[in-house]
């Protein structure tokens, strides 16, 4: 919508307003072109992204031409020093779901969960393959790293209410950035023929044979909010990416309409989660999930988490897990972790392993989880 380049840029003290794009980058479309050139790189020193717009990355999208590049486009966000200093904000950035008469046809940079029935080019495919990262879209191979950011009331109609990153070797490396009130779905779905709002501030996407890198660390994620009714990830959904790090970061007040009230896990990944906080001392700190696993849910065969040293206090399920839920065949290994006031309507208070699941749970408490099921019905008020 501002600028669309295939050569290095660096922003030192910008304001990007209101910009539209019809398709990627609302204010900024940084592409990587030859395969044979110098890898294209954008850096972003001091800026503020407010109110733009596209259907794939509100504010800013990377990529490449070709999906079988080693290396696509490369981009720095924030400064690195001071530590806690924030230099660059996203807010109001939307990504909207829009079909055109003539659409942008389905390509290598998308996922196809909402369009393996439709005919290219129909509305049903437009709609599931626009609509992602309401700030930041990174596919085909870009790497991003971020330092510092602020991501504020950032909105997806459909998937990364403040980033979407998927396609092969693409990496997101997050540092110390605060995630405040982005929404992934919309919250009345009849406003459009296709929802899924996962991933209030960040969508992860993958296959078996395309794996994204995600990793996260000393980051904050508030009042962050998923709509879909199937998948969900309040801040965070994840979904076959390479052996991911989320490490010492605080979840508060996050929400899902379904599963994962601050993070759902899919498809394979192999999770580590080190240090961090799910909830807070008062029920108002607390992650939600209007169906299972009021911190973190864990989903598909093979879903491994590791956890080791981190806190959940007054999350709440509206089912299972009031923490965690642990799906079919998934493997949740815990330890010196403290499960406190995490709250259950059915069943496993604190944590809830279904179907042969596997759980290790090592050197931890649980100190005052409820399951509020019927007496007689189950129950487990710290596990199930």
């Amino acid at each position: 919508g501002a600028i669309n380049t295939s050569g290095a840029v660096t922003i030192f003290d910008g304001n990007f307003e209101n910009n539209r794009a019809a398709s990627k980058g609302g204010a900024i479309y940084m592409y990587y072109s030859d395969d044979d050139l110098t890898v294209r790189h954008v850096s972003i020193l001091k800026a503020v992204f407010d109110g733009n717009q596209a259907t794939k990355g509100g504010a800013i999208a990377f990529s490449s031409s070709d999906p079988n590049f080693d290396s696509g486009a490369q981009g720095v966000i924030g400064s690195i020093e001071p530590v806690n200093a924030i230099f660059v904000v996203f807010k109001n950035n939307s990504a909207h779901g829009t079909a055109t008469d003539d659409p942008e046809l389905p390509d290598a940079d998308t996922d196809t969960e909402s369009a393996t029935t439709a005919e290219e080019g129909d509305e049903t495919t437009v709609l599931g393959y626009n609509g992602n990262g309401g700030a930041i879209y990174i596919s085909r191979t870009a790497k991003v790293t971020l330092y510092g950011v602020m991501f504020e009331n950032n909105t997806a109609e459909r998937k990364g209410g403040a980033i979407y990153i998927t396609s092969k070797h693409s990496r997101l490396t997050d540092n110390n950035s605060c995630y405040i009130g982005n929404t992934a779905g919309l919250d009345d779905e009849s406003e459009k023929k296709t929802s899924s709002g996962s991933g209030g501030a960040i969508y992860a996407y993958g296959s078996n044979s395309a794996r994204p890198y995600v990793d996260i660390d000393k980051s904050t994620f508030n009042a962050n909010k998923a709509f879909d009714k199937k998948y969900g990830g309040g801040a965070v959904y994840l979904t076959n990416i390479k052996d991911p790090t989320i490490t010492n970061c605080l979840f508060t007040a996050n929400s899902a309409a379904t599963n994962g009230g601050a993070l759902a896990v899919y498809s394979g990944t192999e999770l580590t989660m080190t240090n961090n906080t799910f909830g807070g001392p008062t029920s108002k700190q607390g992650n939600t999930a209007g169906n299972h696993g009021g911190a973190v849910y864990i989903a598909s065969n093979g879903t491994t988490v590791t956890d080791n040293g981190s806190e959940f206090s007054y999350n709440t399920a509206g089912s299972h897990g009031g923490a965690i839920f642990a799906g079919t065949d998934t493997i949740l290994n815990v330890d010196d972790s403290e499960f406190s006031n995490n709250e259950a309507t059915k069943n496993g208070g604190a944590v809830y392993g279904y179907t042969r699941a596997k759980l290790e749970i090592k050197n931890s408490a649980f100190t005052a989880n409820k399951s509020l099921v019927s007496t007689g019905d189950a129950g487990g008020g710290a596990m199930y």
